[in-house]
């Protein structure tokens, strides 16, 4: 019994010696329930879709501007010419024009996404 205890000691050492690189530690003796694990989940994914849909608003804009735009003589429409063409005429918020609606539908959607992903997961996974 005791040689497990020290061997499962010294794997909770090599786990946790590998993730602390990454500034995650594993508290031993911790147990979540599941109710917690999925509220995490939603959280983390409800963050991650918002911050995704603030990242990405821009190349949106840019890239619809682009598909409605009439090219020029000289060829196709240039991203960087759009971008600037929009800075100019509405400045930064013109970049991101349409960020709500885009966020309210990108944070419920991933929040959505990662937890049933997650809970799969753990459903799939044999332990």
């Amino acid at each position: 019994q005791q040689q497990q205890q020290q061997q499962q000691h010294a794997l909770a050492g090599s786990s946790s010696s590998s993730s602390s690189s990454v500034g995650y530690r594993r508290q031993p003796n911790v147990h979540h329930t599941q109710l917690e694990i999925l509220i995490a989940n939603m959280v983390s994914g409800f963050v991650a879709g918002g911050l995704a849909a603030g990242l990405t608003t821009p190349f949106d804009v840019v890239k619809t501007r682009m598909q409605i735009a009439r090219p020029s003589r000289g060829g196709g429409v240039r991203f960087a010419s759009v971008l600037q063409d929009v800075y100019r005429r509405d400045g930064l918020e013109g970049l991101f024009t349409g960020l709500k609606p885009r966020a309210y539908r990108a944070a419920p959607a991933c929040a959505i996404v990662i937890s049933v992903y997650e809970l799969l997961k753990n459903w799939l996974t044999p332990e």
